[in-house]
């Protein structure tokens, strides 16, 4: 298992960040709830054209939304090679393109072809668009990551909130055609916000090393004669001195004692020497095509099986939440409250979200509580409150139950954004991120018509119970973990041994 070693950054965790804050924010206002609101702007059009079911429709969508997932196993080479900032502009463009596109369909034909290029064309830029924002907003924050996270995570949820109305309002003005237009060019509000990624070099702070190199520098400057010049200590050569320096402070002393009568013998040098190049190392070792494949995708992450409990536990605990979010304004339907009621207590569950949000992040830092440890507690509430939904039948008892499912549900939003990096490398986060997006869409190919065949059978208890049943797999999964990590941990204390001195 590998150990997790503390990473020296030099991330700004403010400044130009909280520019990054806004900018995740305004994509995800926008982004996010574009999806959710797809069946209500083109229902009409699909059931008169298409004559499909609700169900039918929901099929599509996550068959469809699967395969955009599955995408994510391409995010890391992708961020890699062209940078958080290339990547979420492409990424927003073609969403605008896969929404432009379905607003103009007014055929048979053109609504089957586009209907089913918008929904995959759009989940591939939204994979791409998201990936992007969550590196950038890591990049940009770390010991304030849990604040900036909740920050944004906050103004987030009020896109769910505003978006419906929006459609609403649009679709009574201007029809269905006309308001599909209207949000394909709200989507380049995203390009926008993709701009506002500014390259972590522009705005990092300075390290030891780059104070020594200018330091360096002046000095080569003002000297000015040959020998400086020869001298000069460039960038690389920098690197090596500087573990030298550190090892001599340790030693307590500053000079280098080189004798010349240490000599070693030359096959002893060679093996002594440190590698200088990549190209020594491909002499050595040649490096084969799948070797390259695994570096390509970073699937050494795969060896990793803290990083695949905490995966699957992740991909588990998203099916669950998902479809319950989905189904929950069916169940309080079904049992036979009227609509203006059913509206007050979603919009309840939304008020209770948003507020927890923003405060999760600091009650958590003032108690300094681990981010999968308060994950936890989330998904654990959740499915006392889900339990409580089944026996509560009042209007009263359902207003309790709704905001504790609200609460623990923006907890839940908010760390679920935290565990990933707060345990991957910066460096492999796009490709983890990536990798989880996959396990999401296999999973929720594999679960989601289970999960519609359980709703279609009219016993919502049933449904809810196999909800809680996949949270609870994610709890036991992540609490076996830590006991065996903390017996592993046990049994590797080396023994302190107390002598005598005589």
């Amino acid at each position: 298992m590998r150990k997790k070693i503390p990473q020296k950054t030099n991330a700004p965790d403010g400044g130009w960040g909280w520019f990054v804050v806004l900018g995740y924010s305004m994509n995800n206002m926008i982004v996010v709830p574009l999806m959710q609101v797809f069946t209500l702007l083109y229902q009409p059009v699909l059931q008169s054209v298409l004559n499909m079911t609700n169900l039918q429709i929901n099929i599509i969508i996550a068959v469809n939304c699967s395969f955009g997932m599955l995408l994510g196993l391409f995010n890391g080479p992708i961020l890699r090679f062209f940078g958080y900032r290339k990547t979420a502009i492409f990424g927003a463009f073609t969403i605008f393109l896969g929404n432009l596109l379905t607003s103009q369909a007014k055929s048979f034909w053109a609504f089957v072809i586009f209907y089913g290029f918008f929904v995959f064309f759009t989940a591939c830029g939204m994979n791409l668009v998201m990936a992007s924002f969550s590196l950038a907003l890591n990049t940009y924050f770390v010991e304030k990551r849990g604040i900036a996270t909740g920050i944004a995570m906050s103004i987030t949820g009020l896109g769910p909130i505003l978006m419906p109305l929006l459609v609403s309002f649009l679709m009574d003005s201007y029809g269905v055609h006309g308001s599909g237009l209207i949000l394909s060019a709200l989507t380049l509000h995203s390009v926008v916000a993709a701009l506002l990624l500014q390259p972590i070099k522009w705005h990092k702070k300075k390290d030891q090393n780059d104070v020594i190199n200018q330091n360096i520098t002046t000095f080569n400057k003002m000297k000015g004669d040959k020998e400086s010049k020869r001298n000069s200590v460039s960038k690389n050569e920098l690197d090596e001195i500087t573990p030298a320096t550190k090892l001599m402070e340790n030693c307590g002393t500053n000079e280098i004692n080189d004798k010349p009568d240490m000599k070693l013998d030359p096959n002893e040098e060679e093996k002594i020497l440190p590698v200088k190049s990549l190209d020594d190392v491909v002499k050595k070792h040649k490096i084969t095509l799948w070797e390259r494949i695994v570096r390509f995708f970073d699937f050494d992450l795969l060896c990793d099986p803290v990083y695949i409990n905490i995966s699957f536990g992740l991909s588990l605990a998203f099916i669950g939440e998902m479809n319950f979010s989905l189904m929950l304004p069916l169940v309080l339907e079904n049992r036979r409250f009227e609509t203006s009621d059913v509206a007050k207590l979603m919009s309840l569950l939304a008020f209770a979200d948003i507020c927890s949000r923003f405060s999760s992040p600091f009650i958590s830092q003032s108690v300094k509580s681990k981010v999968r440890f308060v994950y936890l507690i989330s998904l654990t509430s959740g499915i006392f409150f889900r339990i409580c939904l089944i026996y509560s039948y009042s209007f009263f008892s359902l207003v309790v139950v709704t905001f504790g499912l609200g609460v623990t549900k923006g907890i839940r939003s908010v760390y679920t954004a935290l565990v990933m990096p707060t345990y991957v490398p910066l460096h492999k986060l796009s490709s983890a991120t990536g990798l989880q997006m996959v396990n999401n869409g296999l999973l929720y190919f594999l679960f989601g018509p289970l999960m519609g065949l359980l709703v279609d059978m009219g016993n919502y208890n049933i449904w809810i119970h196999a909800i809680n049943c996949l949270t609870l797999c994610t709890i036991i999964m992540w609490f076996t973990e830590l006991i065996l990590i903390r017996k592993r941990k046990n049994k590797t204390k080396i023994p302190i041994v107390i002598r005598n001195e005589h």
